[in-house]
This record gives structure tokens, C-alpha cells and sequence, in this order.
């Protein structure tokens, strides 16, 4: 029994050990999302298969070998082996190859842009959580602070320096700040779980400890160019796909080849009419070459027009494309400003703003000159004044993520 416990005790500890947050940095987790991130590993096996489907290219049909025994004759083409291939024209084989390189280069040009959202994913939920943490450390002060002026109301009241109505605000103020501290907890947890499924980790993973809530650098204004980006090369490259497609329908058009030999096969005890059956010196019998020409093309010249339709649309895709991500770079530049913009004020007025009111109100309370139902509202108003300035940083870096991948 005692082994038992023992047992399951240490089954316990390593199953709580094997759940505590691994703390990486953002380039460690961008380095194993880029390994291990199931998206990334999905696009990794679509690019491998299309590069092993360019092995197809060249697929004749089957040989066709049969055995022909006449008789009433001797040795001649009709007591033979003959084997039969047909081709297509070489150059589908050739427009087929080049198709299945174009899809090969979409798929590769797929996983590019996986990668790239993927990277994005990753670094916009490093900074949330940074956020989040942040927010936890606030509210824990937060909730510390008022806890400690509970404390003191509560003693001021039992010596009847305060009303019960001064007690039960403390109280319920207190109450609010822990319950927003719990939920501040809670959210910070299901980032981690978050961060652990787009890494494909073990356990849960959160920020390096030394990483703190810090505005990002201001990108340098430049040139947009839809063609540079993941997005355009992956445009451009289901462009070249269909145009490649193309290619491929209009050579159906051309001939096939046949090509047919015998060689001598006569079967002596193979007599049913005891004739004389002699065979020659030589082994070649004869050979053929034959061209097949397409009489019907209606559903050749179908295949072309459809794969010529495919096209235009991959185009009109394309420039839809383009549309949509310049509309959506100039909208994420704008909003970046205007965040960069909020984030000026509350870093150099609000910040220090919070600070001076809460060294007066510290102050004033030591003084005398307000009550401690006067002191919280004043740190009420210190926490909210932080708080928008954690949220101003968030806004700005998240913008700052959006159009640092809208452009890449």
C-alpha cells in the first residue's frame, strides 16, 4: 500500500513538472514554429509531394507484347513476338514537365506564405502576452494596494474614525480588483496554451522572463511593392501554374507515336497439320511505325478553352490580389500612425502624469488633507492611467507586427 502511494505520488509530480511553461524568447519560438508548427509541417509534405508528382511526367502507356503462331506457314511475322509502344508527341511531355515544375514552385511559394502567417501568428501572440503578463503585474499591485487600504479602513472604523459606509466601499473596491486580477490570470494561461498548439509543444509556453512591455522601433516609410511580398509570389506563381496548364491543352493536339517490332518466335512442336514449319536464320521479322491523328477534337479543343479560361481567371485573381493588400498596407500604415500617435501622449504626459498623482495623493493622505475613500479613487484613477498605457504600447506593436508582414 505505502509503495502505492509512494507510486502515485511520483506519477503526480512528474505530470505537474511535465506542465509548467517552458519561457522562450520570441526568436526561439519563431524558431521552432518554423519546425515544428503543424501548418509549416503540412506545407512542408505538399511541396515534397509535388516535387516527387514531377516524376510523372513522362508516363507512356503500357508495352503491349503478344504472341503470334500461324499454322499453316513457316517461320515469318506471324509466328513472332511483337512488342507495341505508343508515345505522345515529345513536346507534351515536355509542356507536362514544365506544368508540374509550375506546381511545384505554387506549392513552395503556399508554404512561403504559410510560414510568413504562421511568424506573424507567433510574434502578434509574444507581444499580447507580454501585454497580459504586464497587466497580471499591475492588477497584483493594484490589488495590493486597495487589500492594505481594506486593512486600515476596516481598523479606522473599529476605532470609529470612519463610517461603516467607508468600509463597504474599500471593501467592494478590493473585491472588483481581485476578481479583475483572477480573470487577468486566467486570460495569461490560455495564451500560453495558445502559444504551446502553434508551436506544437509539450507544455505551455510564455515569454522569457527578462522580455518586458516595450514599444517596438517605428518602421521606416517606404515603397510598397505587392510583387516582393509572399502574397504576390504566390499570386504570380498560380498565374505561371495555369499558363503552363495552357500549354499543356494546346499540345494534346499534336500526334501520337507508335512504335512495333517482332522478333521470331516459332514453336516447332506447335503442329497441328504436320506441315513443314522451318525456321530462318535471323531473329527480326519486322518493324512498324505508325502516327495517330486526332479526327475528333471537340473535346481536345473543350480542354483548351477551359484551361484558357483558367488563366484569365488566375490573372483577374491576381490583380484582385494586388487591390486587396495595397488597400489593406495603407489602411495598417494609417492605423500605425494613429497608434504611434496615442502612444506619444501617454508615454510622455501620461505616464508621468500617473506617477506625480500617485506620489500627491500619497501625500496629501499622509497629510491629512484627504481620506482613504479620496486616496483609492485617486489610485483608482493611477491603475486606469497605466493600464491605457499598456494598452496604448499593445495597439502600437500589434500595428507595428501587421504592417512589418503585410510587406514581407
Amino acid at each position: 500500500m505505502n509503495r502505492y502511494i509512494t507510486l502515485t505520488v511520483l506519477v503526480l509530480a512528474a505530470s505537474a513538472a511535465a506542465q509548467q511553461p517552458a519561457n522562450l524568447t520570441l526568436d526561439e519560438c519563431l524558431h521552432r514554429a518554423g519546425t515544428f508548427s503543424p501548418v509549416v509541417r503540412a506545407g512542408s509534405v505538399a511541396v515534397e509531394k509535388a516535387r516527387i508528382m514531377q516524376g510523372t511526367a513522362f508516363d507512356p502507356d503500357m508495352t503491349e507484347v503478344s504472341l503470334t503462331q500461324e499454322t499453316t506457314t513457316g517461320d515469318s511475322p506471324d509466328n513472332g513476338v511483337n512488342f507495341t509502344q505508343a508515345f505522345d508527341f515529345p513536346t507534351l511531355y515536355v509542356a507536362r514537365h514544365k506544368a508540374l515544375k509550375a506546381e511545384t514552385a505554387l506549392a513552395g511559394r503556399t508554404l512561403d506564405s504559410q510560414k510568413a502567417q504562421v511568424e506573424r501568428e507567433v510574434t502578434s501572440l509574444y507581444y499580447t502576452m507580454l501585454h497580459a503578463r504586464n497587466r497580471v503585474k499591475l492588477l497584483a499591485l493594484t490589488d495590493s494596494t486597495f487589500t492594505s487600504l481594506l486593512n486600515l479602513t476596516s481598523s479606522r472604523y473599529t476605532n470609529g474614525e470612519v463610517s461603516r459606509l467607508d468600509v463597504i466601499n474599500a471593501r467592494q473596491l478590493a473585491a472588483a480588483c481581485r476578481a479583475d486580477y483572477h480573470d487577468a490570470v486566467d486570460s495569461y494561461y490560455l495564451l500560453t496554451l495558445k502559444m504551446q498548439n502553434l508551436l506544437g509543444a509539450e507544455c505551455p509556453v510564455e515569454p522569457a522572463a527578462a522580455d518586458t512591455l516595450s514599444a517596438l522601433p517605428l518602421p521606416a516609410a517606404g515603397e510598397y511593392s505587392f510583387a516582393t511580398t509572399v502574397r504576390g509570389r504566390e499570386a504570380d506563381a498560380g498565374v505561371e501554374l495555369s499558363r503552363r496548364n495552357l500549354s499543356v491543352a494546346r499540345n494534346e493536339f499534336a500526334p501520337s507515336i507508335s512504335l512495333s517490332a517482332t522478333t521470331r518466335c516459332l514453336i516447332k512442336s506447335f503442329n497441328p497439320y504436320d506441315v513443314e514449319r522451318e525456321a530462318f536464320k535471323g531473329h527480326f521479322m519486322k518493324f512498324e511505325v505508325g502516327v495517330g491523328v486526332p479526327l475528333f477534337f471537340g473535346a481536345r479543343r473543350a480542354r483548351a478553352r477551359a484551361a484558357a479560361r483558367d488563366l484569365t481567371m488566375a490573372r483577374l485573381d491576381r490583380e484582385s490580389a494586388e487591390t486587396e493588400a495595397v488597400n489593406e498596407y495603407l489602411a495598417a500604415r494609417s492605423e500605425m500612425l494613429t497608434a504611434a500617435h496615442n502612444l506619444e501622449y501617454h508615454t510622455t504626459t501620461g505616464a508621468s502624469e500617473a506617477d506625480e498623482l500617485e506620489r500627491l495623493a500619497t501625500v496629501s493622505y499622509t497629510l491629512g488633507e484627504i481620506n482613504e475613500i479620496e486616496l483609492i479613487q485617486y489610485l483608482q484613477s493611477v491603475s486606469d492611467m497605466r493600464s491605457r498605457h499598456a494598452d496604448a504600447i499593445e495597439r502600437y506593436n500589434q500595428s507595428v507586427i501587421n504592417l512589418k508582414y503585410l510587406s514581407k
